[in-house]
């Protein structure tokens, strides 16, 4: 009985449960300048809550978070806490709450949650690949997973990092041609960006800094040069990818029009600054409450 008494009290004191680790404070300093992490669980947020520098501590500039734990920079130094609270010196708490969804026998389900601060998956629990867009996503009636996806995740956090597997790289591929043999912009958005071509189209050779490159107004071709080419874009903390940064205006716009068009919500995500997944899973999930009378564009995303 002794044996186990002592076995509980040293299971408590090596593993703090989740609710014992909210309201932690952890202090964190930039003393050269430098970026430095600090080891803390962030799955549920981490809000500054006293700035103990000269140097200002601006989140997502100069502090912040991911699956490693908080980090600073540029001199910021502070303590913060971890999980949700009353604010501190921030303008904006950063806390958020842990909801798990499984898709039991393989189908679809709805896990009702406000999603308005937006939803990360920090945990996948079964073996079945949990794919933003694919097996699990959210839109104003709460988390949906599918095809077997089962996780944890965190609500109301914007930008909480994905702890399992952050996606580092967004990969975009755009199509541009200099049809008539001048100089033509395609409409990309190429900040903090790597674009490569990909495949050269027509038969006028494509060089960069030649025939084509990229500048802030987006991809150019020139002298004839068609190709397809990759944007590779860096998705760090504070990098929230909207529709039309990922996949450009003028697919964002079409997108935002064929929601607007069968969405029944009465505040639908159907707006170029969401996720164009976000934004393809409303579309979906619309066209199929409208079945027959369904626009003839509900047959792309059956």
């Amino acid at each position: 009985m002794h044996i186990r008494r002592w076995a509980l009290l040293a299971a408590l004191i090596l593993f703090p449960s989740a609710h014992a680790l909210l309201g932690q404070t952890v202090t964190c300093a930039s003393e050269d300048g430098e970026k430095h992490y600090c080891t803390a669980d962030t799955r549920h947020g981490a809000r500054l809550v006293k700035q103990t520098s000269q140097a200002g501590c601006t989140a997502r500039t100069t502090w912040g978070y991911d699956e490693e734990g908080i980090w600073v920079d540029k001199g910021c130094a502070g303590e913060f806490a971890l999980g949700s609270g009353e604010k501190g010196d921030e303008e904006e708490a950063t806390g958020g709450q842990a909801i798990t969804c499984t898709s039991e026998g393989g189908g679809r389900k709805y896990c009702p949650v406000e999603t308005q601060g937006n939803v990360q998956l920090v945990k996948q629990r079964g073996d079945a690949p949990c794919t933003h867009g694919t097996s699990w996503g959210f839109d104003t009636h709460g988390i949906w997973v599918n095809k077997g996806c089962s996780a944890d995740f965190v609500v109301g956090v914007p930008e909480h990092p994905n702890v399992e597997a952050a996606e580092k790289k967004a990969n975009q591929r755009v199509s541009c041609s200099s049809d008539d043999g001048r100089k033509n912009y395609c409409d990309v958005d190429t900040r903090g960006a790597k674009v490569q071509l990909a495949r050269q189209v027509g038969p006028t050779p494509c060089n960069e800094g030649s025939t084509w490159g990229y500048d802030k107004q987006g991809i150019w071709v020139d002298r004839g040069c068609r190709g397809e080419f990759v944007v590779e874009k860096i998705a760090g903390p504070g990098q929230p990818q909207s529709c039309t940064e990922s996949a450009g205006k003028k697919k964002a716009k079409e997108l935002v029009d064929r929601c607007l068009q069968v969405s029944p919500a009465t505040r639908p995500p159907c707006n170029a600054q969401n996720s164009c997944e976000l934004i393809e899973d409303e579309i979906r999930r619309s066209c199929k409450l409208l079945g027959v009378g369904a626009p003839a564009f509900c047959a792309e995303y059956k």
